[in-house]
């Protein structure tokens, strides 16, 4: 690299966060920025997001035009723009069941945007040469002048003056700079969570479940963990997600498998949303693109 060509910026994972960060950088003239993602493809998986201030104002710090495409793509759950609404946690066992524990985000026009959509409206800030799909990163390694190789498991390889790891939990750039055996390198789950989820169609959701769910963000929260639901896809859609602690065991490896049963004592309202999701998390679990 000479002082008159850009740095040459590999950025490592292609998801909110990193396509954040390129759709900031990608118009500066002194950095030639490309993106790797590992998936194939974006496909409709993941929670549904309901943004708080301090996530669109850091939209707003990287350029307009990022938080402009979350807003392009987000969903306003009131009916009316100036009505407040906010997520709202609430004791769904026990001898507290329905106490309001807080109110998280609490706004005019609060938003919710599926997770496919808001990539959907940033890879729209990204020339598509500048985003490479299907390249997971198998190595890095530096070289005496301080660039770096990067090399990908489909057996490609490139060369870059920096890299930025935006990989998530099982980063690889993560265990290139803190060493393999760090404590920090792999994700821990010491409690044994684990999460399921499935998205549900608006109208089927509404035959088993309280009807306020699908227009609301709430968090019914109780012993063994806690369940959520959130509108998608202008309504259409509901993301229907339960959380459990102790679910998984040490060692193992498949998903274990969602049991309405061990949420008995919670209230009906949410054990309706664990029977919901029951159905179909296996198919979802095959195919996360899937519909019911």
């Amino acid at each position: 690299m000479t002082s008159t060509q850009p740095i040459k910026v590999a950025l490592v994972g292609g998801g909110i966060g990193g396509l954040c960060l390129a759709a900031g950088l990608v118009s500066n003239p002194k950095i030639d920025i490309h993106v790797y993602e590992s998936v194939p493809e974006y496909k409709d998986i993941g929670a549904g997001l309901a943004l708080h201030m301090n996530a669109i104002k850091g939209m707003d710090l990287i350029g307009p035009h990022v938080k402009k495409a979350y807003f392009d793509k987000a969903l306003t759950m009131a009916e009316e723009a100036d009505e407040e609404m906010s997520t709202k946690v609430t004791i769904a066992s026990g001898p507290n069941t329905g106490a309001l524990v807080a109110e998280l985000g609490k706004a005019k026009g609060r938003k919710t945007v599926a997770r496919s959509d808001l990539l959907a409206g940033l890879m729209d800030l990204i020339p598509k040469e500048k985003l490479s799909f299907n390249k997971r990163l198998a190595s890095m390694t530096e070289r005496a002048d301080q660039t770096i190789d990067l090399t990908f498991k489909d057996g490609t390889s490139v060369h870059a003056d920096a890299v930025i790891g935006c990989d998530g939990v099982h980063s690889i750039t993560r265990g290139y700079l803190l060493g393999e055996d760090h404590p920090a390198r792999a994700p821990k789950n010491n409690d044994g969570w684990q999460i399921w989820r499935t998205l549900v169609p608006a109208e089927e959701a509404k035959k088993f479940i309280d009807e306020k769910f699908t227009r609301t963000v709430p968090i019914l929260c109780g012993p063994k963990g806690h369940i959520n639901c959130m509108p998608l896809h202008n309504m259409r859609d509901v993301s229907a997600g339960v959380a459990m602690r102790g679910a998984r065991k040490p060692g193992m490896k498949d998903a274990p498998e969602l049991r309405p049963e061990d949420f008995e004592g919670y209230t009906k309202e949410a054990q309706d949303i664990v029977k919901v999701n029951k159905p179909l998390v296996q198919l979802n679990t095959q195919d996360r693109s899937c519909r019911n």
